[in-house]
């Protein structure tokens, strides 16, 4: 009966060799594999969807403000065409808090 290798040295015999070079010295390529799959394609509709969400909201006016719009050298936040400074936001975050409890 042959004797078995101990668990410790099966465990680290990957570190023996290099995983990009084959055993006749030449380079091994490693390639990825494109993703697929229904929640790669839902992931991806819903990127494009964000990306036009954000593009187009600053230029949707509400009462001659737009409806998103975060002007960070000025300090001005637009969200929902309220104008919010950085005092109001811990008012703002108060706020959000009372909204998701």
């Amino acid at each position: 009966m042959a004797a078995k290798e101990p668990i410790e040295t099966q465990a680290e015999a990957f570190r023996d060799s290099v995983a990009t070079i084959t055993k006749e010295g030449k380079r091994n390529f490693i390639h990825p594999k494109k993703p697929k799959g229904k929640l790669y394609n839902l992931r991806t509709w819903f990127s494009i969807f964000y990306l036009l969400v954000f593009f187009t909201l600053p230029f949707i006016k509400v009462q001659g403000e737009p409806l998103l719009m975060f002007n960070i050298m000025e300090r001005k936040f637009i969200i929902f065409g309220l104008i919010f400074w950085p005092q109001d936001f811990f008012i703002f975050g108060i706020g959000m808090l009372a909204f998701m409890v």
